[in-house]
């Protein structure tokens, strides 16, 4: 796992968490399932390409951009976030078929 994989797992495991920011990526999806699944936590997925904190930053890692989620979380108006729904598993497996039917 990356650094947020990471960061999320252990805080979950030694805090009782009631909020979870992260950014859409490839295993993001699976990931939110999971947690919306096995804790009680909210799962929040943003649109890295709407957060212009994220998207134009010279330092692109994994731990800066969870740095960032948290100030977003912190400082910017719940409304203002640009979240991403998280599709069911089946959703999911839909686009994928499509994306490769596409690009195949």
């Amino acid at each position: 796992f990356s650094f947020p994989f990471y960061l999320a797992f252990s805080c979950l495991f030694q805090l009782a968490l009631t909020l979870v920011i992260m950014e859409a990526g490839s295993s993001s999806f699976n990931l939110a399932r999971f947690l919306m699944n096995s804790t009680g936590a909210e799962i929040v997925v943003l649109n890295p390409a709407q957060l212009r904190l994220i998207w134009d930053s010279q330092r692109k890692s994994d731990k800066a951009d969870a740095m960032k989620l948290a100030c977003i979380g912190r400082d910017m108006r719940r409304e203002a976030w640009p979240t991403v729904s998280v599709p069911s598993e089946e959703e999911q497996a839909a686009r994928s078929a499509v994306w490769m039917e596409c690009h195949w």
